[in-house]
């Protein structure tokens, strides 16, 4: 069965920015995930996915909560990446 994903903001975000946060999500859990999902799934459509993703639950969250703080995201940008302090 499909995978259902929700977002919801509490500080006024726009659907098209958390739009983009779930996709990143969804990037993040095909990238854990393995073909042996469909199987699972095929078998058992209401299975709880939590335990296929072995403990990524707290980098999920930490990716999301760091979407917050980063414009790359809502810019649909690449992340800025910091200079050595040599090329300064």
């Amino acid at each position: 069965g499909p995978l259902y994903l929700v977002a919801s903001s509490s500080c006024g975000d726009t659907v098209p920015y958390l739009s983009r946060q779930l996709a990143a999500l969804h990037a993040q859990l095909l990238s854990v995930l393995t073909s042996k999902v469909e199987e699972v799934f095929a078998r058992n459509a209401g299975f709880d996915l939590r335990s296929l993703l072995g403990g990524t639950d707290r980098a999920l969250q930490r990716m999301l909560r760091g979407a917050t703080s980063s414009p790359s995201l809502l810019l649909q940008a690449p992340p800025a990446m910091r200079a050595p302090p040599a090329l300064h």
